[in-house]
């Protein structure tokens, strides 16, 4: 089921003893009440809106390693990649982030490092492992980048990524290609699609509210 926070004057649409819709606020919604949920309808409020411009932290370089780029823009490859964060990836310290994919997965491996060369300007760290290869991007700032933009998981050896994982908000509120590129990335390497269904399993449940709403909102 749907759950809802709002504060007591924010209206919601719900069907009335006479079955016509009506508009009624929170501190009026009693047990029993019939809350509309509108099926898709993303496009239509924000297929169009401009890219989300993000929060900047200051870079430094290491030697001769060439600098990072931050992008500065929510784009679909961004978004992309912090889908597969969310899904398999994790945060170093003081030396970036990491995604694992599935070792057979070889042309996810090669998209997600053509797309971290990509926004980034250096090249992805890349290292096999059993069953596994892992990939991303080694700089210190992006710990605090990826803080500043409401990114973060919680640390720990333990789980406790896991069971924080979620959807930004600014990739809800992003334009429906942003939306669908982050669900593409965490569906690439947490995620099941079938021809007549989508699956995920997960320890957070606030991610899987959210990607309910999103699947929703989509259609």
């Amino acid at each position: 089921g749907y759950t809802l926070t709002a504060t007591e004057g924010h209206q919601v649409r719900v069907l009335s003893e006479n079955g016509e819709y009506v508009w009624r606020k929170m501190d009026e919604i009693f047990p029993g009440d019939q809350l509309a949920v509108r099926v898709g309808g993303h496009e239509s409020l924000l297929q169009e809106v401009a890219y989300l411009s993000l929060g900047d932290v200051a870079t430094a370089t290491h030697g001769r390693a060439p600098p990072i780029v931050l992008p500065a823009k929510l784009s679909e490859d961004l978004a992309e990649v912090l889908g597969m964060y969310m899904a398999n990836g994790y945060m170093k310290k003081k030396d970036g982030f990491r995604i694992a994919v599935n070792a057979e997965d070889t042309d996810v491996v090669q998209h997600l490092q053509d797309i971290l060369r990509k926004l980034f300007g250096i090249e992805p760290n890349f290292e096999k492992r059993q069953g596994c290869v892992v990939v991303g991007v080694g700089s210190n700032s992006l710990q605090h980048w990826f803080a500043a933009n409401g990114w973060s998981k919680m640390p720990g050896n333990e789980g406790q990524g896991a069971a924080s994982v979620f959807i930004p908000a600014n990739i809800l509120s992003s334009r429906t290609s942003v939306l669908c590129a982050f669900m593409r990335g965490y569906f690439e390497c947490d995620g099941t699609a079938g021809d007549f269904s989508l699956e995920v399993s997960t320890v957070s449940p606030r991610l899987a509210r959210e990607i309910h709403v999103a699947l929703t909102a989509l259609g």
